[in-house]
């Protein structure tokens, strides 16, 4: 079905054959099942990539001494470099490989070669760092550093408040058994 939805939306007819998805493409020549649990959207969605390589495309920058910290592409050099800058997250100007960065769905809109003062403030006008705080992905990242930060105490504390909280909850579900 997959496949189906794929050639549609290319224009290509013929050779519907059934799929089957592998590493999140599908794979012609295998069987695809309501198994997966994919909706009709979901699979169109999938088929749709929109992390494009662009000016004011945001990255997060994954290796070096400014990893972790967020930077907005400002001009693209060739298909495997791009210059990125990042004035309110202390990134300077520089030319980034996209092996040390990666891609978010985030954008703001700023002309290309801008410069850093005028960056920051498109930066601050489009309240990038708020959107992107929102993000599962920024809060998943947020979440594993506060558990990286927690003290011994501390780890014992969420120990013994885990430990409380699987007991109330046992004794619901007990209640609940025996009423039935």
């Amino acid at each position: 079905m997959t496949m189906v939805i794929r050639r549609m939306a290319l224009g290509i007819t013929g050779g519907e054959g059934p799929t089957r998805t592998y590493f999140g493409g599908p794979v012609e020549g295998a069987v695809c099942g309501p198994k997966f649990g994919w909706s009709q959207q979901q699979k169109i969605s999938m088929l749709v990539f929109s992390r494009f390589v662009e000016v004011g495309r945001v990255v997060l920058i994954t290796y070096g001494p400014d990893a972790g910290k967020l930077a907005v592409v400002v001009d693209i050099i060739d298909h495997s470099r791009v210059i990125v800058d990042g004035p309110t997250t202390g990134v300077v100007r520089q030319a980034i490989s996209f092996k040390r960065a990666t891609l978010t769905d985030l954008t703001i809109n700023i002309p290309r070669t801008i410069g850093t003062p005028a960056l920051k403030a498109q930066i601050e006008k489009q309240d990038l760092l708020g959107r992107w705080s929102k993000t599962a992905w920024a809060q998943k990242i947020a979440k594993r550093e506060a558990r990286a930060k927690l003290t011994d105490l501390d780890r014992f504390k969420l120990m013994v408040a885990r430990k409380q909280r699987r007991a109330i909850v046992g004794k619901a579900l007990g209640k609940i058994r025996k009423s039935k």
